[in-house]
């Protein structure tokens, strides 16, 4: 798995498109999310929406599973990658059935950059996946 960390700082998902007008510390995104409560929410990037992810700045990644879909996993109690992937493949639908919050977050484009939110968009270097446009449920 390749995995990312932020400075210190909240993750942002942010479509390709509109990685231009991500600004990070230089403009407001990353004192806006620097806002989000808990450990996700949403915030405006010119008419789409960021996921970011917040909480602590642990070390992150995305997972594709078989059984459960693109999982974006965060190490932050284990103690080396073999005991995350380990956790990761027992898994199942049924432990996220109460989960501490749900974020709704629209994909307006498929293609999409996982990154420190500190840095511009266009500077970013970071994790790319792809997801259907649609509206999704986000379970943390």
């Amino acid at each position: 798995m390749r995995w990312i960390s932020s400075e210190g700082g909240p993750l942002a998902l942010v479509a390709r498109e509109y990685l231009p007008a991500w600004r990070g510390a230089e403009g407001d995104d990353y004192e806006r999310a620097c806002a989000v409560d808990g450990y996700a929410g949403v915030i405006d990037v010119r008419g789409s929406q960021a996921l970011i992810l917040g909480d602590e700045p642990c070390q992150t990644s995305i997972y594709q599973s078989a059984a459960l879909g693109l999982l974006i996993v965060r190490w932050q109690w284990a103690e080396d990658e073999e005991s995350v992937q380990q956790a990761i493949e027992k898994l199942v639908a049924a432990d996220f059935k109460n989960p501490e919050e749900e974020i709704e977050y629209r994909v307006d484009d498929e293609s999409l950059a996982l990154f420190d939110a500190v840095t511009p968009g266009d500077e970013s270097a970071g994790l790319a996946l792809e997801l259907p446009v649609a509206r999704y449920v986000v379970p943390t």
